[in-house]
């Protein structure tokens, strides 16, 4: 399901997206080309509220979505909401987010970029290597633009297909906020990844080509009260906090593993440092030594190690032949 429709905030239009389906140029699928056109076709906006509960699909066009998203975002704010589950291509545009808001039950999945089913001769099989290769490049360009793990440290993540909860990716940077626990949502087929979580096994591929059920469920749920609301907002405040500790209590390991690396990297340069003096100390005693030896060797001779012994006489040829 794909749909972009423009709901009335106070004193504010707010563009909605719902992301609901896989990402591809076939049928039943999100395109980036109708994507950008509904965009467009909206006019003047104040915001885009980005919904995302898919398995992601075809990268070219997941790309796109992406960067039309980030395009959009610098006229006006753009905010993503992981109502079920980003995975593959669809955690990508999550990241063009201003925020990032996942709830706590919510499966964000990264890995590397593939192509199911490829064939051709060699050269053709190359280059599909080769433009594997660049998009590996460019979702780690994007994942680390907003993670606060290193770029190794994520290359990792998606060589074994890493899936994370909300308070795992708001942790690791993947998320800006995360919220209190939700009923996952049916979601199309994941029978493609390899480490789904057995929560979403279960519902995966459920009512997939029907509509109906999700949408009488959300009509039958009752507003919240204000009661509720607040109970909820107090929920989100804690499981922000915690959040937040973790993250505070990881940073403080990490700042006192990086002292103690400087520390013992100055001491390593400090005992270098005293390690080429005593071997300076050293050839100069062994250089004393030698001369004393020489010393004690000519004492013994009688010849002195000053030099040849001084001899009186002529000096010059002219002399010499006086002499004679």
């Amino acid at each position: 399901m794909f749909d972009i429709q423009l709901n009335s905030i106070p004193e504010a239009q707010a563009a909605e997206v719902l992301i609901y389906d896989r990402l591809g140029s076939g049928p039943d699928q999100i395109s980036a080309k109708a994507f950008r056109e509904q965009l467009e076709s909206l006019g003047e906006v104040s915001e885009i509220r980005v919904r995302i509960h898919s398995a992601g699909g075809s990268i070219p066009e997941g790309l796109a979505i992406y960067n039309t998203l980030k395009e959009f975002g610098n006229r006006i704010p753009v905010d993503v909401f992981i109502d079920g589950v980003a995975a593959s291509m669809a955690s990508v545009i999550a990241m063009a987010g201003r925020t990032i808001t996942m709830p706590a039950s919510a499966q964000m999945m990264i890995h590397k970029p593939s192509f199911p089913q490829v064939s051709g001769g060699a050269q053709a099989l190359r280059k599909h290597a080769d433009d594997l290769d660049k998009w590996d490049s460019d979702l780690l360009d994007i994942y680390s633009s907003r993670s606060r793990l290193g770029r190794e440290e994520i290359s990792q993540m998606m060589d074994k297909e890493t899936w994370m909860n909300g308070v795992q990716a708001f942790h690791w940077g993947f998320a800006t906020h995360t919220t209190q626990t939700e009923v996952l949502a049916p979601v199309a087929s994941l029978d493609n990844f390899k480490n789904v979580p057995e929560n979403l096994k279960q519902v995966s591929g459920a009512n997939e080509k029907d509509d109906t059920l999700t949408v009488q469920a959300e009509t039958n749920t009752p507003e919240p009260t204000s009661e509720i609301l607040k109970a909820r907002a107090e929920v989100y405040g804690a499981e922000n906090a915690v959040a937040w500790i973790g993250l505070t209590e990881a940073e403080c390991q990490s700042k006192w593993i990086e002292a103690q690396a400087e520390s013992v990297k100055q001491a390593q340069a400090e005992s270098e440092e005293l390690r080429k003096t005593v071997k300076e100390l050293q050839a100069k005693i062994d250089e004393m030594e030698a001369t004393a030896q020489a010393l004690q060797l000519g004492a013994a001779e009688g010849v002195s190690t000053q030099g040849p012994p001084k001899i009186d006489g002529p000096k010059t040829l002219k002399d010499l032949v006086k002499i004679g």
